[in-house]
């Protein structure tokens, strides 16, 4: 999703759904200026722009049960877009995209994300920031890092027939598992290396 450019701050004091909130506060005051505006923005783009909060925060949470030897930064920006979180670890470094359809039933095929039984374009829409993630990382650090891409969905039903080939697709209540599964691909040196250079915002501007 879009969000704020760079700033000074040092990316690990960011909170969850940092840039999601902005947009938010963005709109509302747009809409205390132009009654239009309340009418034409804020009915379809705040709801949509709650639930992208509520979804960040809430896993966010799901990722404070990581253990020991993970970090993990929010709305980290890059691009034009954002990255929802940014979790490096043992099994390297993941950019998780967040979709929140509580009220909807999500059904994973390997080539697509279907809501309600409607395709969805997230299988492409979320490689983005991955790919740019990976280039400003290996850039940064004076070697490849590679970025994998996971979708997080929070569902009202949520069944996976099969994995997608580029794209992990996992549960919200499954996320800091599902991370911790992971092959171990890296030492503890390589992962604070990486995290300090992801936590610059220089890295990404």
């Amino acid at each position: 999703m879009s969000g704020p450019g760079t700033t000074g701050e040092d990316l690990a004091d960011r909170p969850p759904a940092a840039a999601s909130k902005e947009e938010l506060q963005q709109l509302r005051r747009r809409a205390r200026r132009s009654p239009l505006t309340w009418l034409l923005d804020v009915r379809s783009g705040e709801r949509a722009l709650r639930a992208a909060v509520h979804g960040q925060e809430e896993v966010g949470r799901q990722l404070g049960k990581l253990g020991p030897g993970w970090y993990v930064l929010h709305s980290v920006p890059v691009g034009g877009t954002v990255i929802d979180h940014l979790v490096i670890g043992p099994p390297g470094v993941f950019a998780l995209a967040v979709r929140n359809h509580l009220r909807d039933r999500v059904k994973v095929t390997r080539r697509t994300v279907k809501v309600n039984g409607r395709p969805t374009s997230y299988l492409v829409d979320v490689l983005e920031a991955p790919a740019l993630a990976s280039g400003r990382l290996s850039e940064a650090c004076e070697q490849p890092v590679e970025v994998r891409a996971v979708l997080v969905v929070l569902a009202g039903q949520f069944v996976v027939k099969r994995q997608p080939d580029q794209v992990a697709v996992v549960g919200r209540k499954q996320i800091a598992r599902w991370l911790m599964e992971q092959p171990e691909r890296q030492g503890y040196d390589t992962t604070t290396a990486i995290h300090e250079v992801a936590r610059r915002p220089g890295t990404w501007g």
